[in-house]
């Protein structure tokens, strides 16, 4: 396994010097939203691209990927009934599947449950919508080794794609292997099988992983609850990114980063 951290929380810290504590600390990546490094993430600049890809050589750290890709620009939404909006949200995804791979990310998390909320059609309808949609930016993107992974979310956050077996279901019937799941540990928490479980079960779709505590904060060395999941991940030979997610800390950034690598390096791997 590859460990990556999510940067958003910690845009106090210059990015240069972000990173090298990331490096630091034992991670090999970093998983980034758009609207952190991007001022419009409809339009990234080449000098914006380009200070990434300085930053991230500089501190010998790849790309995980990109999350949190439909929060701005506000108004997006990929199940929308109005077209205008769902187009131009769709278009978004293309456009910075065309930047991660300039910068040589892997996966593209779609989860964003506001902007990927069904509306003004039914689920049928919205879920054949997402499938055939799925396949144009795989179309779309033909030369791109780019993962598209789905992320389910309860149904406080999104009313379509709740589970992982309806992701597992989606993602069979897309039939393209860009295509593939995110396991999340917080939202997984809504599910009525246990985490072990649920890797067991659809080991075959999960391409990267998310680790943080059920309520967001960040896992440490004394989450003792991630072991055997974790150590489950690494017996099925799963050989992707495990990136720390928190959505809020409660320590300086050196001493997050560094608690969060010894929890996920707690599975052995």
């Amino acid at each position: 396994m590859k460990f990556a951290c999510c940067t958003e929380l910690f845009t106090e810290v210059p990015i240069g010097e972000l990173y090298a504590i990331i490096r630091q600390c034992g991670y090999n990546g970093v998983e980034i939203a758009p609207e952190s490094i991007f001022a419009d993430p409809e339009q990234p600049t080449d000098l914006e691209v380009r200070a990434v890809r300085s930053a991230l050589r500089d501190s010998d750290l790849a790309l995980a990927g990109f999350h949190w890709v439909l929060r701005k620009p506000s108004r997006l939404n990929l199940l929308s009934d109005d077209f205008a909006t769902r187009e131009r949200s769709w278009d978004l995804l293309c456009r910075l599947t065309t930047v991660l791979e300039e910068l040589g990310g892997a996966v593209m998390v779609i989860g964003s449950g506001n902007q990927r909320r069904r509306v003004g059609m039914s689920h049928h309808a919205a879920m054949r919508l997402l499938r055939d949609k799925l396949r144009q930016l795989c179309d779309r993107t033909p030369e791109c080794s780019v993962v598209y992974c789905l992320e389910p979310l309860p149904p406080s956050r999104s009313n379509v794609l709740n589970t992982l077996r309806e992701v597992d279901e989606t993602v069979r019937a897309v039939g393209r292997n860009r295509v593939q799941a995110v396991f999340d540990f917080r939202n997984a928490g809504y599910e009525t099988a246990g985490w072990t479980n649920l890797i067991r079960t659809h080991r075959d779709i999960i391409r990267h992983v998310h680790v943080s505590e059920p309520d967001g904060t960040h896992p440490s060395v004394h989450s003792r609850h991630f072991v055997r999941p974790l150590t489950e991940l690494s017996g099925v030979s799963y050989r992707g990114w495990v990136s720390a997610e928190p959505l809020s800390i409660t320590k300086p950034p050196r001493e997050a980063i560094a608690e969060m690598i010894s929890c996920l390096r707690c599975g052995g791997a």
